[in-house]
Formats: structure tokens, C-alpha cells, sequence
């Protein structure tokens, strides 16, 4: 009998090791493949982040874009018609000093009045000035650089080409 309860012992002793080491590997599995889903999972919420993050970043840089262009458009559409009234009132100016001037003075007076009268005057923060060409691109006024005064610029520029 001490050997059959010993054989019994053994068969219930490996039973309950081997349903023990069945119960840990099937466990163990179990838990892998749920990290594995997990970290499949994570990975996918990464890549969905990521992907959502750069197109809201390349919606403000398109927006950005937008509004620079926009930006651009407006003030260039600002300058020139800046530029278009001080070009009017320097004509009218000019105009001014003709009419007045016109039977008292000889047509070079006038326009060396005109010219001095333009020279000074600066605007759009110091970047836009009055310059004149006659007809056949003589240099009339230059504030920036008086010194070329007098000189035809086109056929200037054509002797360095």
C-alpha cells in the first residue's frame, strides 16, 4: 500500500506540476500577446498623433502662407498708391512753381527751382524720393546722386554692357 499512495502521491503531485506549468505558459502567452497588443496599440495612438500633429502644422504653415501673401499683396497695393499721391503732389508742386513762375522766369529757372524745390523731399521712411528724365533719358534730378545729373543713364548703362 506505502507504494501505491506513493504512486498516487507522485501522479497527483505531477499532475498539479505539470496543470501548474500549463496554467504559467498559457499565462505567460496570454501576457505577451496582451503587451504585444498594447504596444501595437501604442504604437498605432503614436502614429495617429504624429500624423494629426503634422497636418494641423501644415494647415498654420498654409494659413501662415496665406497671410503673408496676403500681407504682401496689400502693401504693395499701400505703396503704390503712396507712391502715386506723392507723385501727384510733386506734379502738382511742380505745376505750382510753372504757373506762378512762367512769365517772370525763363523755362531753365523754372525747372532749377522745381528740381530744388523736389531735392529734399523724402518720404515712405526714407526709401522714396523724386527723381526726373526729360524725354531722351537725361537725368533732370538725382538726390541720391547729384553728380549724374545732366548724364543720359540709358546709353550710361548700355557703355557698360
Amino acid at each position: 500500500m506505502k507504494l501505491g499512495k506513493s504512486l498516487r502521491s507522485t501522479i497527483i503531485k505531477s499532475m498539479i506540476l505539470l496543470s501548474l506549468l500549463s496554467v504559467s505558459m498559457v499565462g505567460t502567452l496570454w501576457v505577451v500577446q496582451e503587451y504585444r497588443r498594447a504596444a501595437n496599440g501604442i504604437y498605432l495612438l503614436e502614429d495617429d498623433y504624429i500624423t494629426t500633429r503634422k497636418d494641423e502644422i501644415k494647415t498654420e504653415v498654409d494659413r501662415v502662407i496665406s497671410y503673408v501673401d496676403f500681407k504682401r499683396e496689400s502693401t504693395e497695393l499701400e505703396l503704390k498708391e503712396s507712391i502715386k499721391t506723392r507723385v501727384y503732389e510733386a506734379h502738382d508742386i511742380a505745376s505750382g512753381i510753372y504757373d506762378y513762375y512762367h512769365e517772370k522766369k525763363s523755362d531753365q529757372e523754372i525747372q532749377e527751382m522745381i528740381k530744388e524745390t523736389l531735392r529734399p523731399l523724402i518720404f515712405n521712411e526714407g526709401r522714396g524720393y523724386f527723381f526726373i528724365y526729360d524725354l531722351q533719358g537725361t537725368n533732370i534730378l538725382l538726390p541720391f546722386s547729384p553728380g549724374l545729373e545732366g548724364e543720359n543713364l540709358p546709353h550710361l548703362l548700355r557703355s557698360f554692357i
